[in-house]
This record gives structure tokens, C-alpha cells and sequence, in this order.
């Protein structure tokens, strides 16, 4: 196996390597702390950033979709879908439709800042503003956010 990278996911380093292997197109998959992409020859940097970003759509879409599961008993909806997408500005968003879009670098965050971000745009289903009352709303759920929060003003997108 190859080193052709290094990342982040779920809030850890990891390691991007190269497997060769017989395939009519690349086959990418976690093992262990690593990603491994198998494919015939070894990819240039675009081609492993085509396919490290659809890879982490994929699992952020399935993490997402459980953590929305486990909080959204607090809710009185639910969300109308969920949205997995490239965003150079923004975590999450939501709109007045209930519907949630959210960044797929997420999945390079600790879990914990990512329940951060799917309970922050849960409440926004019911505040569509940054009032006290949707503080209130994450502050019920996640009681030391204002910490989790914090840590994303300290990094770059």
C-alpha cells in the first residue's frame, strides 16, 4: 500500500493510501484508521479528491441521517429531507421548509461537534433566527454547546 494522502475523519488523523487491485473502476473503504483506494493504477491528487469527497458524502449522509434519528425525539417535526453537499462557507443550514443541508466535510469532525451542528439546525425548524429562544432550544439538548461551539470559531472551513 501506497501513502497518497492524510485526512481527518470523525475527528481523527488518518492516513489515504493506495491498493492495487484489479477493478474496472476505483473501490474505495475504511479499514481501520485508514481509507484505502483499490483501482488498477494508482490515482492522481484530482481523481483521489473525486473520490475521497464522494466517499465521505456517502458516510456523512448515513452518519448524519442516525444522529438526526437519535435527537429528533425532542422535536415536534421532522426535517422534510436531508441534504449532503460541498459548502466553502457554512456546516449546516436550514430553511423554512424543514429542510437540512449540511457540509460533507462534517465527517472530519469529532462526533461531538457534529451532534453540535445537527442539533443546531434542528431547532432551527422551529427558530428560524438566533434568538434566545433557539439557544434555549440547543441548550436543552446539548448543555455545554456554547463550548462545542467555540471550537468551531477557532478553525478554518
Amino acid at each position: 500500500m501506497n501513502k497518497i494522502a492524510s485526512s481527518k475523519y470523525l475527528g481523527n488523523p488518518i492516513d489515504i493510501v493506495y491498493e492495487y487491485e484489479a477493478l474496472s473502476k476505483p473501490y474505495v473503504e475504511m479499514i481501520a484508521e485508514t481509507i484505502v483506494i483499490k483501482a488498477e493504477q494508482q490515482p492522481d491528487l484530482k481523481e483521489v479528491k473525486v473520490l475521497i469527497e464522494r466517499f465521505y458524502k456517502k458516510k456523512c449522509k448515513a452518519l448524519i441521517e442516525k444522529r438526526i434519528a437519535y435527537y429528533v425525539a425532542n422535536f415536534k417535526e421532522k426535517p422534510k429531507s436531508v441534504t449532503i453537499e460541498v459548502s466553502f462557507n457554512k456546516w449546516g443550514s436550514c430553511n423554512s421548509k424543514r429542510e437540512l443541508t449540511f457540509n460533507y466535510l462534517l465527517i472530519t469532525k469529532p462526533l461531538e461537534q457534529i451532534d453540535y451542528v445537527v442539533v443546531h439546525e434542528l431547532c432551527h425548524m422551529k427558530h428560524l433566527n438566533h434568538d434566545r429562544s433557539f439557544q434555549r432550544c440547543i441548550g436543552a439538548i446539548i448543555p455545554k454547546y456554547k463550548q462545542v461551539e467555540a471550537l468551531f470559531h477557532s478553525e478554518e472551513l
